[in-house]
Order: structure tokens, then sequence, then C-alpha cells
């Protein structure tokens, strides 16, 4: 029997390699509802006290952008061939990279570091164990202990693995799925399975599951979005407007992002805190890899029930534009849960948490080829 997927409103494009196909995921319209004038661009501001240092929000998110553009560039290049390379810290705060390496870094990266330092600061910190060394041992406990474990992840600095135990479990999510635009929708793959058909919230067609990776949790919708994402004033979701996406950036330890979710609306001011993260998803036993954690910074809600699939986003220098971050997978709400904001508050069935996980952006289109189209 074929299943209904909901999906809340447009999130970001992208196109699939080779075959010209737009895939549109966190929140996408559907292709009849794309309107030929988006709604009006406003400002994402997000709440809660700024990081020290600053005075704006635009402030952060054009330090965190020049950060993050260097943080791809060395991660890259580490990534060629065997490597000492064990994480990077966006150290948004202190407006430096920390780039943590086992023994001596090549002269390669060294030279690339020397260039990068003419626009940002970089330091180079020694760690005791590789990435590549840390993601092996993970990969054997998830594999030795599958079940006995709820998160297991490499340390940024390279020190060692941290584990969550079986009581610590991720909450899924599935009711409802929002997207991020490309052609295709790229949505969450514990949402719904091949065949599938996935509306939006007036219950119009956005079109059918046609890919699906649930080892990233990710899944293709055969529809279409455009460049453009939606996002609420925050505490306010009817105050729905749109943003420009302007291109997709990986995720560091560091990160600020906010999040949009169907029920939740828009949420900021989330610290990313891990990346390369094996999780279980509480329900379906399912480990799902790539994962990026997240914390809301007051512990209000970071996102909830509902919000599967929705959009993880960053907001750029100019904050009526975006980057595609990634998109939401699961929430904990045993050890971190807070009162649901939205559309839909707190019920017997829903619940919140200011800790999140989600699907890098990048490594989710990688799983199809794609990438993503921007506005």
């Amino acid at each position: 029997m074929k299943h209904r997927t909901v999906i809340r409103s447009a999130r970001w494009a992208v196109a699939t390699l080779g075959i010209g196909v737009l895939v549109a995921g966190l929140g996408a319209t559907p292709a009849a509802a794309i309107p030929a004038q988006p709604p009006p661009a406003n400002a994402i501001v997000p709440n809660g006290a700024l990081p020290k240092g600053f005075t704006s929000w635009s402030d952060v998110g054009h330090v965190q952008e020049s950060l993050d553009r260097a943080a791809g560039r060395i991660s890259v290049a580490a990534h060629r061939g065997d490597s000492g390379f064990a994480g990077i810290r966006v150290a948004v705060e202190q407006r430096t990279l920390q780039v943590y390496w086992k023994g001596q870094a090549p002269a390669s990266i060294t030279r690339l570091v020397n260039t990068l330092r003419r626009d940002v600061s970089i330091s180079v910190l020694p760690a005791r164990y590789s990435e590549k060394e840390l993601l092996g041992e993970m990969n054997r406990i998830v594999m030795q202990f599958r079940g006995s474990i709820s998160t297991v992840a490499p340390n940024v600095d390279g020190s060692g693995l941290t584990v969550g135990v079986a009581a610590r479990t991720t909450a899924l999510a599935p009711r409802v799925v929002s997207a991020v635009p490309v052609t295709k929708v790229l949505s969450a793959a514990h949402c719904a399975n091949l065949g599938d058909t996935a509306f939006d919230p007036t219950f119009e067609t956005i079109g059918t599951v046609t890919e699906r990776d649930a080892g990233h949790d990710v899944l293709l919708i055969d529809g279409s979005a455009a460049g453009f994402v939606f996002n609420n004033v925050i505490g306010s979701p009817s105050t729905e407007f749109t943003n420009r996406v302007i291109g997709a950036l990986g995720n560091f330890v560091g990160d600020f992002v906010c999040t949009s979710g169907a029920p939740s609306g828009t949420q900021c001011n989330i610290k990313v805190v891990a990346v390369n993260q094996t999780i279980t998803l509480r329900g379906l036993g399912t480990a799902v890899t790539g994962m990026v954690e997240a914390e809301q910074q007051n512990h209000t809600n970071a996102a909830g029930n509902g919000d599967s699939g929705g959009t993880v986003e960053q907001v750029a220098s100019d904050n009526t534009l975006v980057f595609a971050k990634g998109t939401f997978t699961a929430f904990d709400d045993i050890n971190a849960p807070t009162p649901c904001t939205g559309n839909i508050l707190d019920t017997p069935t829903r619940s919140c948490s200011w800790r999140v996980w989600y699907e890098d952006v990048l490594t989710g289109m990688g799983s199809f080829g794609a990438s993503i189209v921007t506005g």
C-alpha cells in the first residue's frame, strides 16, 4: 500500500549531476505551487545573546562564512589520501579556525594554511589520533555493540571517541516532512519509503519518493522547487517570508545554524557540537551515519516531532540570504526536553528538544550526485 507523506513549504533546490534534475529538500514547494514571484524577503534575526565580542548577528554571519569557507578548503585537501587530519573547530567567538593534526602536516597543507591566513586566523594544533583512526574504531564499536549504544562520534580535537549508551536514545519525528529545494526534493529517509507520495500541508501533491539512502537518512522526491526557502520571525510562525539560497556549506564544530520545520517554525542560535556522528534511531533501531549534533544555546526548542526532513540553514552576513546546511533527522526528548514552539505546541504525541541531529547537506546530496540550486 502506498503512503502519503506531508511536507512543509519550500526550502533548498539542488540539481543532480549529468541529468539536469533539480532536487528540493527541506520544506520544498511543489511544482504547481512555486509562485512566479516569491513572497517578500525578510531578515532572519536569531534569538538569544550574541557570541562574546560581536555586536550583531550579521557580523557573526560574516565571520562564520569566512571561517567555514577556509575550513572547507582545508577539509577537502586533508581528505586527499592518507593523512593525520583529525578535525576542525570553527571558533566563531575567537574568530579563528582550530585545525587538529596527528604528526607533521604535509607541505601542501602548510602552504594552503599559510595562504588562507591572509584572510582568517588559523591555529594548527596536535592531535592524539587521526580522524581516519577514530572513524575506523567507531565503526568497530557500532558493529560490536549494536543496540547498546545510541551515539558515537570522534572528538574534533582527535583525543578519542564520545559514546552515548542506550539510555540516551534519539527520538524519531516521523509524521511530517519538510524539505530542501531541488528539482527533486531532498528530505529525511525515515519519513517515507520508495513509491510513497509526498504532500504539502495543504495536501497538494509534491511528488513520489524515487530514491532513498537510509544509512544517511536522506531521500529524493520527484517534485520541483525554487532557489529560496521559507522562514518566519522567531516565536511568530504566522509571519512567513522567503530567503534566497546562495549555496551550501559543510558543517564544523562551532558553527551556528538555524532549523525550520513544519510545526516548530524557524529556530536559531543552535550550535554544532559534533560531526561525523553515528546514531541509532529509537523505535527503528536504524544506525544512521554522517550526523551533525547541535544544541540550542538557551536550551529552548531546536526541533521536535513533525519537523523531520526540515531545513537546517546558516544565515549569511546579509541576513536575508541563507546557506543550506542539512536536513533534520532526530532530537533528544529524554535528556534534553524543552517546551515546543511554533504551530503545534506540546501534546500527548508531540515533544521537543534543545538537542538535535541532522544530516550534513553535502553528504546528503553526495548520496545522489546532486548539488544545490541557488536563488
